[in-house]
C-alpha cells in the first residue's frame, strides 16, 4: 500500500529547486527587473525637472536635452519588458517541463496500489494540467510579483524624498491597497483548489469513459455516465462562480483605492505647492508617482489572483511527489546467471487488508530451466502469482526467491530486466517499428532488431513496409497475432532469464496459435518459464503442471505423470475441457 512521507513543500522550495539549473537566466532577469524599476522611477522625476525649467523660463536646449532623455527612457523601458517577458517565458517552460519529467517518472515508480486508486485522465491532469498552470508561477507570476513590488518600494522610497507627508501617504495608500488584495486572496483559496479538484476528477472520469466506451455504448452504461458527468458539472458550478466572485472583488477594490489615491495625491501636491513646499514640477512629479503606483499595485493583483490556480496546482503537485511506494528499492544482490529456480516460501498476499487472501501461504519450488503451465479458476491466484514475480507488490508474509535470491535484496531495475512478461493485451505504441522494439533505445544495434523478428517468424513482414524498421506503426493496422509475436520480439531482444506468458493466446485463432507457439518453442528454450492458460494446447506441451485453487497448491508435477494419473486435477481437466472448467 502506498505511504505518504510528510515532505514540505513550499513555493520557495519549488522556485530554488527547478529554477537553480536556470541560474544564469534567472541573474539577468534580476538584472533587467532592476534596470527596468530603474527607468520607471526616472521618467517621472525627468518630467518633474522639465516643468520646472520650463516655468523657469529655460532655454530650448536643456528643454530639449530633457525630452531626449524622456523618450530614451520610454524606449528602453520597451524594450526591456520585451526582453524580460521572452527569457522569462522561456525559463517557465523549461523548469516546468522538468517538473514534468519528475511527475511522470516519480508516478511510474510508484506501485499498483497507487496507480488503482488514480485514473489515467487523473493522472494526465495532475501532471500535465497542473504543470502548465505554474508555468505562470516560474515565469510571469514570480517576475512581476517580486518586480513590482520593488517598483512599489521605490516609488515610496522617492516620495519620501520629495516630502516626508507625501512618502508617508504614498505608504499608507499601498498598504491599504496590499491588504484588500491579501485579505480577498485568502477567502478565495479554498474556492480555486476546489475547482482544481473537480477539474482533476471530470478529467479521470472522462479517461476512464473513453477508455470503455464499447463496453458503455454496448451495455447502455452512457446514461450513466452523463449522470455522474453532470453530477460533477453541479459540483463545479458554485466553485466555480465563487472563485468568480473573489476575482471580481480582486478587481473592484483596487479600483475604488486607486481613485482614493489619485485624489489624496492631487490634493496633498496642491496643498504643498501653494504652502511652497514643493515645486510645480514637484507637484507634478508627486500625483504622476502615485499614478505611478496603481500599475504594480494592479499587476500584484492579477498575479495574486493567479497564484490562486497556483496554491491549488502546487498542493496536488506536492502531495503527489509526497506519495510514496510501498515496495522498497534498496537491492544490491544479482541474480546468478543461467536459468533460474524460482520459490515460494510460505507466501501470503492480500490486495485488501481485511479482505481473502490471493496467495494464501503458498509454498512452491519451481526449478530452473523448466516451463510450468499454472492453471486455475479464476481468482485462484495466477495472475497474483506473477504480479508477486516482478514486485509489482510484496507479500504480507513469507519470501518470493529467484535464483536462491530473495527478491526484496534485488534491485527492482535488475529483477525486471530478468523477468520478461507478455501478455494478452499487447501495448503497442504510435511509433516506428524500432521504437516498438526498443522502447526508444538508441543503443540497440539494428542487426539484433531483425534476429529478434526473424526468431518470431516477423522479418518478412517488416522488410515489406516501406521503411522497414522505421516505419511508423499505427497500433489499429496490427492483427493481434501480429502484436503478439511483436511482444515476443521484444522479449527475445530483452533476453530475460524467467519468462512468463499471461494468457498470452487467449484471443488468438488455432492458426495464429499454431504460429505463436513456434516462436514461443524458440524463445523458452534455456530459460525458466511460466505459462498461464486457459487453453488445453497452450500447456501440451510445457514440462510441468501447476494448478491453483484459492491461493494454494492444488496440483504439481511433471505434465507427463499427471497425463498418466487418472485422478490428477490435471486429467480431470483434459477429460472436461479446459476452456469451459476454468472459466
Amino acid at each position: 500500500m502506498t505511504v505518504h512521507a510528510p515532505v514540505p513543500r513550499t513555493h520557495l522550495h519549488f522556485l530554488g529547486r527547478y529554477l537553480a539549473l536556470e541560474r544564469g537566466k534567472a541573474t539577468l532577469l534580476s538584472v533587467l527587473i532592476l534596470g527596468s524599476i530603474a527607468l520607471q522611477l526616472a521618467a517621472p522625476w525627468i518630467f518633474g525637472q522639465f516643468v520646472d525649467a520650463a516655468r523657469a523660463g529655460g532655454n530650448v536646449r536643456t528643454l530639449t536635452g530633457f525630452g531626449v532623455k524622456f523618450i530614451v527612457i520610454t524606449v528602453l523601458l520597451q524594450g526591456l519588458n520585451v526582453l524580460t517577458g521572452v527569457i522569462s517565458s522561456r525559463v517557465g517552460w523549461r523548469t516546468t517541463n522538468r517538473l514534468r519529467l519528475d511527475l511522470t517518472e516519480h508516478c511510474l515508480g510508484l506501485d499498483q496500489e497507487f496507480h488503482k486508486r488514480h485514473t489515467s485522465g487523473e493522472l494526465i491532469e495532475r501532471i500535465d494540467g497542473d504543470a502548465g498552470l505554474l508555468a505562470a508561477f516560474f515565469s510571469r507570476l514570480t517576475v512581476d510579483l517580486l518586480g513590482n513590488a520593488l517598483l512599489l518600494l521605490g516609488v515610496v522610497l522617492v516620495l519620501l524624498r520629495l516630502d516626508w507627508r507625501v512618502g508617508l501617504s504614498g505608504a499608507v495608500f499601498a498598504a491599504l491597497a496590499l491588504w484588500s488584495l491579501t485579505v480577498i486572496r485568502a477567502r478565495s483559496r479554498s474556492a480555486w483548489s476546489g475547482v482544481r479538484d473537480v477539474t482533476t476528477r471530470t478529467f479521470g472520469l472522462v479517461g476512464e469513459a473513453l477508455s470503455g466506451i464499447e463496453d458503455l455504448r454496448a451495455n447502455g452504461g452512457v446514461p450513466y455516465l452523463m449522470n455522474r458527468f453532470f453530477a460533477l458539472l453541479r459540483e463545479w458550478r458554485p466553485l466555480q462562480i465563487r472563485s468568480m466572485m473573489t476575482f471580481a472583488a480582486a478587481w473592484s477594490a483596487p479600483l475604488l483605492i486607486f481613485a482614493c489615491g489619485d485624489a489624496m495625491a492631487f490634493l496633498l501636491a496642491a496643498r504643498l505647492h501653494a504652502q511652497g513646499s514643493l515645486s510645480l514640477g514637484g507637484a507634478s512629479t508627486v500625483f504622476f508617482y502615485v499614478a505611478l503606483m496603481a500599475r504594480p499595485i494592479d499587476q500584484i493583483r492579477v498575479q495574486l489572483q493567479n497564484l490562486q490556480r497556483v496554491d491549488a496546482s502546487l498542493t496536488r503537485v506536492g502531495a503527489l511527489l509526497e506519495e510514496r511506494s510501498a515496495l522498497e528499492d534498496h537491492g544490491r544482490q544479482s541474480v546468478p546467471a543461467g536459468p533460474p529456480a524460482v520459490s515460494f516460501e510460505r507466501v501470503t498476499y492480500r490486495y485488501d487488508a481485511e479482505g481473502p487472501a490471493a496467495i494464501n501461504g503458498l509454498t512452491l519450488e519451481l526449478r530452473a530451466g523448466r516451463t510450468v503451465g499454472v492453471l486455475g479458476r479464476t481468482g485462484s491466484g495466477k495472475t497474483t502469482l506473477t504480479r508477486l514475480l516482478f514486485r509489482f507488490c510484496d507479500p504480507q508474509s513469507g519470501e518470493v526467491r529467484l535464483g536462491g535470491v530473495p527478491l526484496r535484496e534485488l534491485s527492482l531495475t535488475t529483477l525486471r530486466s530478468s523477468v520478461g512478461l507478455v501478455t494478452q493485451d499487447v501495448q503497442l505504441l504510435s511509433a516506428s517499428v524500432r521504437d516498438n522494439l526498443t522502447f526508444y533505445d538508441p543503443s540497440v544495434a539494428e542487426e539484433h532488431l531483425w534476429t529478434a523478428l526473424s526468431n518470431v517468424g516477423l522479418s518478412e513482414w517488416c522488410r515489406a513496409l516501406p521503411g522497414q524498421l522505421d516505419e511508423p506503426l499505427r497500433p489499429s493496422a496490427l492483427s493481434a497475432g501480429e502484436a503478439q509475436l511483436l511482444a515476443l520480439a521484444r522479449l527475445s531482444l530483452q533476453d530475460p532469464q524467467l519468462v512468463i506468458l499471461d494468457e498470452a493466446s487467449s484471443r488468438l485463432d488455432r492458426a495464429t496459435e499454431a504460429r505463436l507457439d513456434r516462436a514461443l518453442r524458440q524463445l523458452l528454450a534455456g530459460r525458466t518459464a511460466l505459462v498461464i492458460a486457459h487453453r488445453l494446447a497452450t500447456v501440451s506441451q510445457v514440462d510441468d503442471i501447476l494448478v491453483l485453487s484459492g491461493g494454494q497448491v492444488a496440483e504439481f508435477g511433471a505434465r507427463t505423470v499427471l497425463e498418466r494419473d487418472p485422478d490428477s486435477h490435471y486429467s480431470a481437466l483434459r477429460r472436461a475441457g479446459l476452456e469451459g472448467v476454468l472459466t
